[in-house]
């Protein structure tokens, strides 16, 4: 991967660490659905709701998270994103019930829309052309990296120390990262 500079490198690492996140934020509920769906009250269809919620605020802001990116830059939108998901993940550990985790999962979806778009026009923006498969391809290993990690992270939080720390957790994480 010969970047066109060196900020490229950083692009590519910022927005793959931005994608990195949103999986983990949105991947923290299935693991810890057992044991959080019986302490919330909530039944099968009020806990897959949950996902679904994160989703909604996830597609309502696809459009406007790329428009933003090529308005804000990629910058921009990759911190004010990962402010967004990381507060809305760390929020999920207060959810008292089922009207309070809609909102958290919704509002916590709202802010991982605009990652990928602003992580690839980072790509686009910084790479040339020769070297954007090289560049895109770190960028999305970066997802399923994180579904790994949320896979692995939130069921052993969970059993160890309860539920809620999987979303303190990737709340905090979220929220650090983009120190």
């Amino acid at each position: 991967m010969k970047p066109k500079n060196k900020i490229a490198l950083q692009v590519v690492f910022c927005g793959g660490l931005a994608f990195f996140c949103s999986f983990i934020d949105r991947l923290a509920w299935p693991p810890v659905i057992p044991v959080a769906a019986k302490e919330l009250g909530l039944n099968g269809a009020q806990a897959g709701g949950f996902m679904s919620a994160f989703f909604l605020g996830y597609l309502l802001t696809q459009l406007p998270g790329g428009i933003l990116a090529d308005r804000l830059g990629t910058r921009k939108v990759l911190l004010f994103s990962l402010v967004i998901m990381g507060l809305f993940t760390l929020l999920m550990s207060q959810a008292q019930d089922f009207s309070s985790g809609i909102l958290l999962r919704f509002f916590a979806g709202l802010g991982s829309g605009g990652v990928l778009a602003a992580a690839v026009k980072g790509v686009y923006d910084y790479f040339e052309p020769r070297y954007r498969a090289t560049a895109m391809g770190f960028l999305m290993a970066s997802g399923p990296l994180g579904l790994l990690t949320a896979n692995l992270a939130a069921p052993v939080l969970a059993a160890r120390l309860g539920w809620r720390y999987s979303f303190v957790f990737a709340g905090l994480f979220t929220l650090l990262s983009w120190l």
